[in-house]
């Protein structure tokens, strides 16, 4: 699902919103921007920033799509043509900007750019092992050059692939994100379906329970790079393509489980040194620091463990078996209940 869209679509304005005056090191103003923080779809709903750019001859919208249009973002559609071209026009239709059925059509063919983007779904977790497990496993084992870091607030891992600048992956709770915003969560949800708030939102908890949530971000710079600006390309099946692509670089092959691991390792002081790791000792309390370094070389080319930085108990978490596309959870509410999901092709006020 499209969890974050940035677009930029052309037409002409007035410019709305205050000024943001941009000016060079020597003073010379070299021009004026304008924006608004304060759009809403629906009366106490998730806001959109909307920026009115280049003198009132373009609008830039940048927001969660599906909290604005559904009240959040538990699931939903990797449609991007479908969701831009809904937040644009229910977007222009608060502002009170008028816009041709043709335009609308446009849009909704794919005619805007992309700033910013972000992909993301859910995966299953199997039993026992909780979104901290995997997160904790991806930090200690991950090379370096991903950059693992804890997300400031939340249960989630931030990761970012060093070949791809402008690329990162963040994989969080979604279900403690969702009790930890409930007053937030609950407000944008309510001004979406009303009366259905309370039975909506725990069926939303039930789909996020026992899942971790994988989300893609890709940035401006990432996206001007590899020509993936123009809304004609972004079809639901490329989408998919592309986020299940960068998923694969993520090193998260399966390890060599501890009992094959120590098979592998012949030399029977380096098999001692491993022993007292897979029995959760620290073997630095064993040996000396060089047998250490020694035996850490041995056993990382021979089984692909690093006794330093791994640790035995988390060494189990099966990544490569979760984070795959076999592994997502597709589960939804009943379409029934009209609350549950609110389609994107709403009606708008296109002349």
């Amino acid at each position: 699902m499209i969890d974050l869209i940035d677009v930029l679509v052309y037409i002409e304005h007035i410019p709305f919103g205050n000024k943001r005056i941009k000016e060079s090191p020597d003073s010379v103003q070299l021009g004026v921007d304008r924006y608004s923080n304060n759009v809403q779809l629906h009366d106490g709903g998730t806001p959109l920033k909307v920026m009115s750019i280049h003198d009132g001859q373009a609008i830039a919208i940048r927001c969660s799509p599906l909290k604005a249009l559904q009240g959040h973002n538990v699931f939903g559609t990797n449609n991007v043509c479908a969701i831009a071209s809904a937040i644009i026009c229910r977007t222009l239709d608060q502002l009170k900007i008028t816009y041709s059925r043709e335009q609308a059509l446009a849009w909704a063919s794919g005619h805007f750019e992309i700033r910013a983007i972000d992909i993301t779904h859910r995966f299953k977790l199997p039993r026992g092992v909780t979104v901290l497990d995997l997160c904790d496993h991806l930090r200690r084992t991950v090379p370096h050059q991903f950059r693992p870091q804890w997300l400031d607030s939340g249960i989630g891992i931030r990761l970012s692939p060093p070949s791809e600048a402008g690329a990162q992956w963040v994989l969080y709770d979604k279900h403690q994100e969702l009790l930890d915003k409930r007053k937030h969560a609950r407000a944008h949800l309510e001004a979406v379906v009303g009366r259905e708030t309370q039975s909506v939102s725990n069926a939303l908890l039930k789909i996020a329970r026992s899942t971790v949530r994988a989300e893609l971000k890709l940035s401006h710079q990432y996206l001007k790079r590899h020509g993936l600006t123009d809304g004609h390309q972004w079809t639901a099946r490329f989408a998919q393509s592309l986020y299940f692509a960068a998923l694969n670089e993520l090193p998260v092959d399966a390890p060599v489980p501890i009992s094959k691991a120590s098979a592998l390792i012949r030399d029977k002081r380096q098999r001692l040194t491993f022993a007292l790791w897979a029995a959760d000792y620290n073997p630095r309390d064993f040996v000396a620091p060089s047998t250490f370094r020694a035996h850490r070389r041995s056993i990382l080319d021979l089984a692909a463990i690093d006794i330093a930085k791994h640790v035995p108990i988390t060494f189990a978490v099966p990544l490569s078996g979760i984070l795959c596309r076999s592994n997502v959870h597709h589960h939804k509410p009943d379409r029934k209940s009209k609350a549950a999901f609110v389609p994107v092709s709403q009606p708008t006020s296109a002349r």
